[in-house]
């Protein structure tokens, strides 16, 4: 038997189905009302569960809608129509919230459970396609979800009825989950299982080694001697210790043992691991996800907000002799700050001192936040945030001295320059091998763009056309 091939018009019957479909969502968000806000406060105010029933293809969606609700902070359950008229109305109680999808409002097994639904005193939520329906008349709030018509050709089979009902159940719970203030932790104390719940709930302590477990050899061990607390502790890599257990080096797999290496002076360039400050860090009661290298965080980055003094100039300040104070800026940071924002990045200067010449460079670079005067920079950052509506973990920050340590302390990717203070190294995620007000912010921007994929068509743009400081 010959196999059937698509129609040449099997694209279009595609997109028509999509159109329809998009369609009928948009007219059920024109549609809603008071009745759907009393809907959500039925199913927030329950004391039990809310119980999902339907048949067929409702019976369908509402599996995928009782799974949403209780994903999202709504306890919920499905109990298939006919079930319940056998034994399994037993499940539902007066402290519960009954959901009955019907799109005809006529299902037989439905109709033959809500009175007893009803004796109970169970809030009942209809969601039909038809208001006149008895199903819909014996609800405490219907949801209509009528479409013109079911994307099926021969306006027949559940299509467009049931992309209906299910955004509908979306909207339900979605709504419920920001009243509640539903947030990630929430959501991954109900997902254990999957990546989310991983990151967010597993603890270092949960993975890490410690004490006698962890390998470790002292600094004038041999290779051998490396290789074989290797081999006892059955891990790739040993730690290479000094005089109370100060971490020295590490040696791997290969047998190869290896000192740390001093700090370099700035006039080496400083120093960086994988082009990015010091590595991810977190005590035993931190979460897994915490420990994102500073190429995770630069990569979901979608604003940097940068000091000036200390950053984008050396820090010092030339006074004429009226007392106008001037500074420096390298054309180099300055194509930094157009790479960046040519990613699609949002940069903004957040400065405690106020100068014409930051603005008049700013307006240059088409930087349109800036932010001066702020001495308080923790809550000038609090207000960046607010106003561009930017959440602090995809927002880095770039300062110098220990006015930034509040902000730094916040941003997604905190990021300083090799001469800045010491404490603002100690917790940066990355820092510049060049110095401040001489290509930092430069060497930023390429590590963030090149984070996020965009450096090869940035600089293919540049070659053809041209980015210019």
């Amino acid at each position: 038997m010959a196999a059937v091939q698509p129609l040449p018009s099997a694209l279009d019957r595609a997109r028509e189905v999509l159109t329809v479909e998009s369609r009928a969502v948009a007219q059920l968000a024109e549609r809603l009302d008071a009745r759907f806000l009393r809907a959500v406060e039925l199913l927030l105010g329950c004391r039990g569960r809310v119980v999902v029933s339907g048949v067929g293809k409702s019976g369908h969606i509402g599996r995928k809608i009782a799974a949403t609700l209780a994903s999202t902070g709504t306890p919920a359950l499905f109990v298939h129509a006919g079930e319940a008229a056998h034994g399994d109305l037993g499940m539902v109680t007066q402290d519960d919230v009954f959901i009955g999808l019907s799109y005809s409002g006529t299902t037989a097994e439905l109709l033959t459970i809500v009175p007893v639904i009803k004796r109970e005193g169970t809030p009942l939520v209809a969601i039909t396609g038809n208001a006149a329906s008895e199903l819909a008349r014996h609800a405490d709030v219907h949801l209509d979800v009528r479409v013109d018509k079911e994307a099926c050709p021969l306006n027949l089979a559940p299509t467009t009825s049931t992309t209906a009902m299910l955004a509908l159940g979306d909207a339900l719970a979605i709504a419920c989950l920001d009243a509640r203030g539903f947030g990630k932790d929430d959501y991954a104390r109900s997902h254990p299982g999957g990546a989310l719940g991983r990151r967010l709930l597993l603890r270092v302590a949960d993975v890490m080694r410690s004490g006698e477990r962890v390998p470790r050899v002292p600094v004038a061990a041999s290779v051998m001697e490396a290789v074989h607390e290797i081999s006892v502790k059955q891990m790739s890599m040993t730690a290479v210790v000094e005089a109370g257990d100060r971490p020295a080096g590490a040696g791997g797999g290969s047998g190869a043992v290896a000192r740390q290496p001093p700090p370099q002076p700035a006039a080496g360039g400083g120093r960086r691991a994988a082009a990015g400050g010091r590595a991810a860090r977190a005590g035993p009661d931190g979460r897994q996800g915490d420990l994102m290298s500073p190429s995770e965080r630069a990569a979901r980055l979608r604003m940097m907000v940068l000091d000036v003094d200390g950053v984008l100039t050396d820090g010092r300040l030339y006074f004429g002799p009226q007392g106008e104070a001037m500074k420096a800026f390298d054309v180099r940071d300055g194509h930094g700050i157009k790479l960046l924002r040519a990613a699609g990045l949002t940069v903004a200067l957040l400065t405690a001192r106020r100068s014409d010449i930051v603005a008049a460079r700013a307006r240059e670079l088409g930087i349109e936040l800036v932010r001066q005067g702020e001495v308080d920079k923790a809550a000038g950052f609090a207000r960046l945030l607010a106003d561009t509506g930017v959440p602090a973990a995809q927002c880095g920050y770039m300062g110098d001295d220990w006015p930034d340590l509040p902000v730094l302390a916040q941003a997604g990717l905190a990021a300083t320059v090799v001469n800045a203070c010491a404490e603002c190294k100690a917790i940066a995620h990355w820092i510049s091998t060049a110095p401040a007000g001489r290509g930092a912010v430069r060497e930023l921007a390429e590590f963030i763009v090149r984070a996020q994929g965009q450096y090869d068509d940035l600089l293919a743009r540049h070659t053809s056309g041209g980015l210019h400081a």
